[in-house]
């Protein structure tokens, strides 16, 4: 559950922060460039993975597609429009000369984004049902004010870690998360307005909060994650390949553990739940890195299945 209160979260900030380039928006041809590779990376992948997954698994590509989620596949599709939100307040901002208002017309269009995806979500929602709001995984555009928070990050980076090295402010970020996920967790059967309150305020609080502490922690011991070391070369080189094995996962997750389950229901023990799931998870990114390997051999597939960028031929 703690895991899982900023893990989503984290990743989106990654992408964010990755996503913003001094200069790289500047000009409507380098913007309509970004959007082209992007498609090409997010979204094509993405259908040819669904395609060959439902016919493996004998499941309906259509309703694969109509599904919130993709059946599965929903990151990369989700965060092509992230990215299409992004470029499109990018754009309006460039109107404006004062830093101030760039940053409200960010700050404005991602709260309205982030309590439509809210709205998706509730029973009494109009289109709740209807087949755009599976197709375009509206209820899981809350997670663009991470994003943003990324973008934000890398476009004040200097001013950012400034305020993580003074002590005050970890110490409150820490106590806070603590705090906030002790009452998360206690109001975790609850419904009306309380239930309301902890997914539309702590949620995303537990989230900033996760992604600070997160960053915190690898930019004070960074040292100890340069390539120069086998854990942050180990760590880079998985990083690069984040979207091979999001795209190959799906394929190699273990299926009936039920013995496995059975046994820590009985047994209960989260440090050792953990280290099971950490040994399978590496496991799966084990078999995802090396099948990646072999599908890049040709560069088509490389270019088709994970959008490599072949250089041209002299």
């Amino acid at each position: 559950d703690i895991f899982m209160s900023f893990r989503m979260p984290l990743f989106f900030f990654l992408c964010g922060f990755l996503c913003y380039k001094k200069g790289r928006f500047s000009q409507t041809k380098t913007i309509i460039e970004f959007v082209r590779k992007k498609f090409i990376v997010q979204l094509i992948p993405t259908f040819i993975f669904i395609a060959f997954y439902s016919f493996l698994f004998q499941q309906s590509f259509g309703e694969m597609w109509l599904d919130i989620i993709e059946g599965g596949y929903w990151f990369t599709f989700v965060l092509f429009f992230y990215f299409l939100f992004f470029v499109l307040f990018f754009s309006i901002s460039k109107n404006f000369k004062k830093h101030s208002h760039k940053l409200f017309i960010f700050i404005v269009g991602t709260i309205i984004i982030y309590f439509i995806s809210l709205f998706s979500a509730h029973p009494s929602c109009p289109w709740k049902n209807y087949w755009a709001s599976g197709f375009f995984s509206i209820a899981l555009y809350k997670y663009f004010i991470f994003f943003v928070f990324g973008v934000m990050v890398k476009w004040k980076y200097d001013c950012f870690i400034l305020i993580l090295e003074k002590r005050w402010f970890l110490a409150t970020c820490l106590t806070l998360f603590i705090l906030l996920q002790t009452i998360f967790l206690s109001w975790a059967n609850t419904n009306g307005l309380i239930y309301h309150f902890k997914d539309a305020v702590i949620n995303p609080i537990l989230g900033y909060l996760g992604i600070i502490i997160v960053f915190s922690f690898f930019n004070r011991y960074k040292a100890s994650f340069s390539q120069k070391t086998i854990i942050g070369y180990s760590f880079q080189y998985i990083g690069q390949r984040t979207l091979d094995i999001y795209l190959l996962h799906y394929f190699f997750l273990p299926r009936n553990l039920s013995m496995i389950g059975h046994f820590f229901t009985q047994y209960y023990n989260p440090v050792v739940e953990l280290l099971v799931g950490l040994f399978f998870a590496l496991m799966v990114v084990g078999v995802c890195l090396v099948t990646s390997n072999v599908l890049r051999i040709s560069d088509v597939l490389a270019k088709l299945l994970f959008g490599k960028v072949i250089p041209p031929c002299r």
